[in-house]
C-alpha cells in the first residue's frame, strides 16, 4: 500500500470536488500524525481558494490535532475561526459539538500562544454546548476552560453556566484546576455557578472549600468578608476573619464595614468566635487613618461582643481627634442598655469642645424615657448647664424643668412626666400648682395639652379651676377638646356654662368631646342633647345617641337615629352607626345587623357588624335564661 505521503500526492491530482470529498473521509479515519499531514494539504489548498467545507471538516479533528497543527488552523482561519465554530456548534454530531468546544477552548485560552476573537460570546455559546453534550471529559478542554475563568472576558454569565455545568458533574472529572476557577469566581459568580455556590449539599463543595482552606492565611479581608454571603465557604471566610493579625489585614478590614450592611453577611457576622480578636487594641488603633478608625466604631456595633465590652472600647473613642469618630461613638453608647457606667461614659463626651458631639451626648441622656434615670443625673445636667453650646445648655435646662428641680435662669418649669410633677407637689404645691397654671395658659399646644392631661391624672383640676375654663373656650380646637374632658371634675356653676358652650362649637372635635362627658359633669345631668342628633358630623351624633341611651328612661328617636346610621350610605356614619350598637344593641336592631354582615364592603366594617350582632346574640340568651330561670322560680314558689 502507498505511503501517506504518496496517496496525498495523487489526492492533490484529483478534481476539486472529489480532493475535498477524498480529504474529508480521510479526515474522519484518521489519526493524530495522519490528520496533520492532511491538514497540511488543506493548508495548501486554503492559500490558494475558498476552502470553507475543507476548514470546518478539519475543525471537526480537533481534539485527534496536535498543537502545531492547530496553530496551524487558527492562522488559515484568521477572522473566520468564531464562524466555523458556530456552524460545528449547531451539528446534530455530537464529535461535532465536542470539537467545536476544543477550538472555542483553544482561541479563548491563548493556550496555543495565540488569541483570536478574544472574549468572543459565541465561542463561549459553543465551549459551552459541546461540554454539555459529551460523554466523557477532555482534560484540556477542562484545562482551558480554567484557564478562560481567570480571565476577564466578555461573555461572563455563559462562562459561569459552563462551570456550574462542569462543576455539577465534579465526580465524574475531579479537575483541580476547574475548582480553583469557580474560587477565583465565586464573589462574582452569576446565574446558575452564583446558584451552585448557594446551594448547601454539592459534592464538589468538599473540594471547594480544601481549596478555600490552602488560601485562607493570606485572603485578603475585602474578599473574605464577601465570601461570607456563601453557605459553601462562608466558615472558611469566618475563620479567616477571626485571624487578622497583621496591622494591614486589621487596617483594611476596619475600613469594610459598609459591606456588613448586606443582611446575610451581617447574620453569618454575628456567628463569628472570638469577634473582639478581630478588631485592633486602643494603642494600635489611635496610629490607623483616620477611615479605619471611624470603622471601627460601626465594626463595634455590628461584632457579636457583650455589651460591658462594647461600651468600654466606645467609651475609649473620647481621646479620637476625628469628631466624626467620637459622634458615632455617642450613637452607639446610645444604644446600650441604660447602667450608671454607661450614663458617666456619655456624660463625658457632653463634654466634648465639639457642638456636634456634644449635643448628640446631651440628647441621649435627656431622651431616657426613665425620670429615675434623668433624676439621678440632675447635678451632671446642672454642669452642662455652662456648657459653651447653646443647645446643649438648652436640652439640660429643659430635662431640669420636666424632673422639677430648681436651676439659675429658671423662669417657669414646663410639667410633661407625672412622676416628677407628683414630686414636686410633695415639695412645694404651691409653686409646681402656679406653674402648671401658667403653662395652661401660656404655653404652646404641646405643653397645654400636657399641662391638662397632668391635672387630670393629678387630680388638681380644682386648684386650676380658672385656668380649665379659660382654656375650654380657647381657640384652638386640640386645647379646647383637652380642656373639656377635665371640665367634669368641677362642680361649679362657671363649668357648667363652659360645657354648655362646648356643646355649641363651632369644631366638631369640641362637641363631641362635651356631649361625651355631659353625663359625667355634676352640674349638667339634665343637658337636652336631642339637638345634637341631627348633627352633620358622625362623632357627634353618636355621643348623643350614647348619652341618651344611658339614661334611665331614653328618648325614643335615639333608638331611630342609631337604625337610621346603620343604614345610612355614609361609611363614616355607618361606623359610628357600629360603635354605638357594639355598646347599646336591642333586637330591634337585629335585622340591620344581619344585612350589614350580608352586604357591607369595607372588610373593618363587616367585621365590627359581626361583633355587634354576636354582642346582641349572647344579650338575647342571657335573657332568654334570665327569663326561663324566673318562670322555674315562679313555679316552684307555687308548688309550695
Amino acid at each position: 500500500m502507498p505511503s501517506l505521503r504518496a496517496r496525498l500526492q495523487l489526492v492533490r491530482r484529483l478534481p476539486r470536488r472529489s480532493r475535498e470529498s477524498t480529504l474529508i473521509a480521510a479526515l474522519d479515519a484518521a489519526d493524530t500524525a495522519e490528520a496533520d499531514a492532511i491538514l497540511s494539504v488543506i493548508a495548501e489548498i486554503a492559500a490558494e481558494t475558498d476552502a470553507t467545507t475543507l476548514m470546518r471538516a478539519s475543525a471537526r479533528a480537533w481534539l485527534r490535532l496536535s498543537d502545531d497543527a492547530r496553530r496551524t488552523w487558527i492562522a488559515l482561519a484568521g477572522e473566520h475561526a468564531p464562524t466555523h465554530v458556530e456552524a460545528l456548534a449547531r451539528s446534530e454530531s455530537q464529535e461535532s459539538r465536542l470539537a467545536a468546544a476544543g477550538v472555542s477552548a483553544d482561541l479563548l485560552s491563548a493556550r496555543l500562544g495565540i488569541r483570536s476573537a478574544r472574549g468572543n460570546t459565541s465561542l463561549i455559546h459553543a465551549l459551552r454546548h459541546g461540554v454539555h453534550s459529551a460523554d466523557k471529559w477532555h482534560r484540556p478542554i477542562l484545562d482551558a476552560i480554567a484557564d478562560i475563568a481567570h480571565q476577564n472576558t466578555a461573555g461572563r454569565d455563559e462562562l459561569d453556566d459552563t462551570l456550574a455545568e462542569i462543576a455539577a458533574r465534579y465526580e465524574e472529572h475531579r479537575h483541580a484546576g476547574i475548582i480553583a476557577a469557580i474560587l477565583a469566581r465565586a464573589e462574582h459568580a452569576s446565574g446558575a455557578l452564583a446558584e451552585w455556590l448557594r446551594r448547601a449539599d454539592e459534592p464538589g463543595h468538599l473540594a471547594l472549600r480544601a481549596a478555600a482552606r490552602r488560601l485562607e492565611p493570606t485572603m485578603p479581608p475585602r474578599r473574605a468578608l464577601s465570601l461570607l454571603s456563601l453557605p459553601a465557604l462562608a466558615p472558611i471566610a469566618l475563620d479567616r476573619l477571626a485571624n487578622l493579625d497583621s496591622p494591614d489585614d486589621q487596617r483594611a478590614f476596619l475600613t469594610l464595614a459598609h459591606i456588613a450592611r448586606r443582611p446575610d453577611i451581617r447574620e453569618r457576622i454575628a456567628r463569628m468566635s472570638r469577634a473582639h480578636a478581630t478588631l485592633p487594641d486602643d494603642a494600635t488603633l489611635i496610629a490607623m487613618p483616620t477611615e479605619a478608625r471611624r470603622g471601627f466604631v460601626r465594626w463595634l456595633e455590628i461584632l457579636p461582643i457583650n455589651d460591658a465590652q462594647r461600651m468600654l472600647r466606645a467609651a475609649a473613642r473620647l481621646a479620637d481627634p476625628d469628631p466624626f469618630v467620637r459622634l458615632n461613638a455617642v450613637r452607639l453608647l446610645a444604644k446600650l442598655p441604660a447602667a450608671p457606667a454607661l450614663d458617666e461614659a456619655i456624660f463625658e463626651f457632653a463634654l466634648d469642645p465639639n457642638p456636634a458631639v456634644a449635643e448628640a451626648a446631651c440628647d441621649a441622656l435627656a431622651a431616657t424615657p426613665s425620670i429615675h434615670r434623668r433624676a439621678a443625673l440632675a447635678d451632671r445636667f446642672a454642669i452642662l448647664l455652662r456648657s459653651p453650646h447653646p443647645r446643649v445648655r438648652a436640652m439640660a435646662q429643659r430635662t431640669l424643668d420636666s424632673i422639677g428641680i430648681a436651676h439659675p435662669g429658671a423662669t417657669r418649669r414646663t410639667w410633661r412626666d407625672g412622676v416628677a410633677f407628683r414630686r414636686a407637689l410633695r415639695i412645694d404645691r404651691e409653686a409646681a400648682i402656679a406653674d402648671l397654671d401658667a403653662q395652661i395658659r401660656m404655653g404652646d399646644r404641646s405643653e397645654a395639652l400636657s399641662a391638662l392631661s397632668l391635672a387630670d391624672r393629678a387630680q388638681v383640676c380644682t386648684e386650676l379651676h380658672d385656668a380649665i375654663i379659660e382654656s375650654a373656650r380657647h381657640t384652638d380646637a386640640y386645647i379646647a377638646a383637652k380642656a373639656v374632658r377635665t371640665l367634669h371634675r368641677l362642680d361649679s356653676s362657671q363649668a357648667s356654662a363652659a360645657m354648655l358652650g362646648a356643646m355649641k362649637h363651632e369644631n366638631p372635635r369640641v362637641r363631641a368631646e362635651a356631649i361625651e362627658l355631659s353625663a359625667r359633669a355634676t352640674a349638667t345631668r339634665t343637658v337636652d342633647v336631642q339637638p345634637h342628633l341631627t348633627d352633620p358630623t358622625p362623632r357627634v351624633r353618636a355621643n348623643a345617641i350614647h348619652a341618651m341611651l344611658r339614661t334611665a328612661s331614653p328618648h325614643p328617636g335615639a333608638h331611630a337615629t342609631l337604625a337610621e346610621m346603620l343604614g345610612s350610605a355614609d361609611p363614616s356614619q355607618r361606623a359610628a352607626g357600629l360603635w354605638l350598637a357594639e355598646r347599646h344593641a336591642t333586637p330591634d336592631l337585629a335585622d340591620r345587623l344581619a344585612h350589614l354582615v350580608r352586604t357591607e364592603t369595607d372588610p373593618r366594617l363587616r367585621e365590627r357588624a359581626r361583633r355587634s350582632a354576636r354582642i346582641l346574640l349572647a344579650r338575647m340568651r342571657r335573657g332568654w335564661t334570665e327569663r326561663q330561670q324566673a318562670s322555674a322560680q315562679q313555679a316552684a314558689s307555687a308548688v309550695a
